[in-house]
C-alpha cells in the first residue's frame, strides 16, 4: 500500500470516529443536558464500586491475559508478593478472574443481549487495578476495544497489547514489547527492550525516552519525527510507526 492510499485510510477512520463521537454526544443532548450529566455522575460513584477483588499466588500460574470490551487497565507495584486484582464498575459489571492452563484469565462478562461497545456507549466500562511484585516476569497478554492502559510500576518481560481506542502509558518497559492502538497516544519514560520490539498506533503520537543501545526505526506518514540517539550497530530493534501524529525519540 504507498503512502498516499494510506493516509486516505488513516483520515477515513479519523473521521469516522469523529463523526460516530458527535452523533453520540448530540443524541445525549437531544435527550437533554441534565441526562448527560446524570450519566457521568453515575460514571463517577460507579468506580467507587467495588465488583471484583481477589489475589492470586505467582506459583499457580505463568501468563496472564486481560481481554475487554471497554476497560481502563492499570499495573500497580504489590507490596506482599502476590498478584492482586480489585475491578471497579457498575453494579451490572460482571467479571471473572480464574487461571486456566497456567494462565491468568481476566474477562469481561457479557449478557447474551449485550455488545462489547455497549459499555463504552453507555459510559460503563470497568477500571482494572493488577498489582504485580517486583521482577515479575510472566508475559502479559491484553486486547481492549475502549480504555486506557497504564504501567505505574516497571516492567521487563514479554508484553503483547491491542487497543482499539485508547492511550498507552508506562513508567518503564523492557524486554520485548508490542504495543499497538488504533486511535490514541502511546508514552514510556523509559525504554529498555532486550529483543526487537514495536509501537504502532494509526491515530496520534508516540513518545519515548532514555532509550539506550537500540535500534530505531520511525515512520510518521503525515507528522513529525525526532529521533534520537538511534545506534545502528545494536542487535536490538524499536519499530516506531504512526499514519497520522508526531513521533519523538530520545536517549535521555
Amino acid at each position: 500500500m504507498n503512502k498516499s492510499k494510506k493516509i486516505i485510510i488513516a483520515l477515513i477512520a479519523v473521521l469516522t470516529a469523529v463523526a460516530l463521537f458527535l452523533l453520540g454526544v448530540m443524541s445525549l443532548f437531544i435527550v437533554g443536558g441534565d441526562k448527560l450529566e446524570d450519566m457521568l455522575d453515575k460514571r463517577e460513584d460507579d468506580l467507587k464500586t467495588v465488583v471484583f477483588q481477589k489475589e492470586y499466588s505467582i506459583n499457580d500460574f505463568q501468563n496472564m491475559k486481560i481481554d475487554c470490551g471497554c476497560a481502563d487497565v492499570t499495573f500497580k507495584p504489590s507490596q506482599n508478593g502476590n498478584v492482586g486484582v480489585t475491578v471497579f464498575g457498575a453494579n451490572d459489571n460482571k467479571f471473572s478472574g480464574e487461571i486456566k492452563d497456567k494462565t491468568l484469565e481476566l474477562n469481561e462478562i457479557y449478557g447474551k443481549a449485550t455488545f462489547r461497545w455497549a459499555r463504552a456507549i453507555k459510559f460503563k466500562g470497568l477500571h482494572i487495578v493488577v498489582k504485580i511484585p517486583q521482577g515479575f516476569d510472566f508475559p502479559v497478554d491484553i486486547n481492549v476495544d475502549y480504555g486506557d492502559i497504564d504501567f505505574e510500576t516497571e516492567y521487563n518481560s514479554l508484553l503483547n497489547v491491542q487497543m482499539g481506542t485508547g492511550d498507552f502509558e508506562a513508567i518503564s518497559l523492557g524486554g520485548k514489547f508490542d504495543i499497538s492502538t488504533n486511535i490514541g497516544d502511546i508514552s514510556i519514560k523509559n525504554a529498555k527492550p532486550y529483543e526487537n520490539s514495536s509501537l504502532k498506533t494509526d491515530t496520534g503520537d508516540i513518545e519515548v525516552d532514555n532509550v539506550l543501545n537500540t535500534k530505531i526505526i520511525s515512520e510518521a506518514d503525515t507528522g513529525n519525527e525526532d529521533v534520537n540517539g538511534s545506534d545502528d550497530s545494536s542487535g536490538v530493534t524499536l519499530t516506531v510507526t504512526t499514519d497520522t501524529g508526531d513521533i519523538e525519540v530520545n536517549d535521555n
